[in-house]
């Protein structure tokens, strides 16, 4: 998934519960403040007694599990997914161009060394 660009909104849908949107001219939220967002979206969720949706956000042991009619995600399961130290939330572009947040174990990335060596 690539990288979100842009700013982005935290909206509330009848169907499916808290949702990130595309950024309008006075929006602020930034990749950047992928933990604020999530904080937020969970704050929301439990005010207005909603769940967040499934294409919004994915945790990749609770969305996998999800039955396929199922349109959100219970809020007790992404505070949980959280407070776990392993995870980190990122935010990416989704279809069409959408953001989509991502709380998953942190990747960790290896550096192979080159056999080539380079002369000139």
């Amino acid at each position: 998934m690539r990288n979100y660009e842009g700013t982005l909104r935290i909206r509330l849908h009848a169907d499916k519960g808290i949702t990130l949107d595309r950024g309008v001219k006075d929006s602020t939220l930034t990749a950047a403040d992928a933990a604020q967002i999530a904080s937020i979206m969970v704050e929301a969720a439990s005010k207005h007694k909603a769940g967040i949706d499934r294409w919004s956000l994915y945790i990749p042991e609770v969305s996998e599990k999800l039955a396929k009619d199922d349109k959100q995600l219970p809020v007790a399961k992404v505070t949980a997914a959280l407070k776990n130290p392993n995870n980190e939330v990122t935010i990416g572009a989704a279809k069409f161009g959408l953001p989509r947040m991502v709380i998953a174990p942190k990747v960790t990335t290896v550096k192979k060394t080159s056999k080539y060596t380079d002369i000139a």
